[in-house]
């Protein structure tokens, strides 16, 4: 006696898959939002503002959920996303702390100084460019941490003593973190370009 076709799995239309993954979403940051919690801590050490990143970036994945084509978790995803948040949260954060040049002549001053001696070349510029382009192209091998500390103070600026603020760190630890991702990026670039030069040359004969 034949043994009965197993019935073929359901299809769910595409229709619903955006409402079906927003109920999967939902469970997921109710199930892990100790984590969640965690990860944008990580990064802004402020309960006001973790809360706020939380939001924000459940909000956004909300929107952005059609866009999930399942090439990692969701939770990887949505990690990712409150990443992101946490870090756009910082920044509003440090912007508000700025003291505007107007309430600030000394401040004006000195960027008109520094403005004044930073004019370069064009090689210069271009040089410059580049060397900001493979650290770039470098961030993610940083330690988590390190890779914060390291965007403070190159990429927005904060002097050492406002991350070791911020971080809720010594002064000697931030130092410390620039130190190591100096260290790692450094011997990265040096690697990579190696590896170009290397590659140039074979082409060359």
């Amino acid at each position: 006696m034949a043994t009965p076709a197993e019935p073929a799995p359901a299809i769910v239309p595409s229709v619903f898959l955006p409402h079906l993954r927003r109920q999967e979403l939902t469970q997921l940051f109710l199930a892990e939002k100790r984590y969640f919690l965690r990860v944008a801590w990580s990064v802004l050490r402020n309960p006001a503002d973790v809360e706020d990143a939380l939001h924000t970036a459940f909000c956004s994945a909300w929107n952005a959920v059609e866009s999930f084509r399942g090439e990692s978790s969701l939770k990887t995803w949505l990690t990712r996303i409150i990443h992101n948040a946490a870090l756009t949260t910082l920044r509003r954060s440090l912007a508000r702390r700025t003291v505007f040049f107007e309430d600030d002549p000394e401040s004006l001053q000195a960027f008109e100084l520094r403005s004044i001696s930073a004019v370069e070349d064009p090689e210069g510029i271009v040089s410059r460019r580049e060397r900001i382009r493979m650290v770039h192209d470098h961030l993610h091998a940083l330690p988590e941490e390190t890779r914060i500390v390291f965007k403070l103070h190159f990429d927005d600026d904060c002097s050492i003593d406002t991350i070791a603020r911020l971080r809720q760190k010594s002064r000697p630890s931030v130092v410390a973190h620039l130190q190591r991702g100096k260290a790692i990026l450094r011997k990265r670039i040096l690697l990579s370009t190696r590896s170009r030069r290397r590659a140039g040359s074979m082409l060359v004969h």
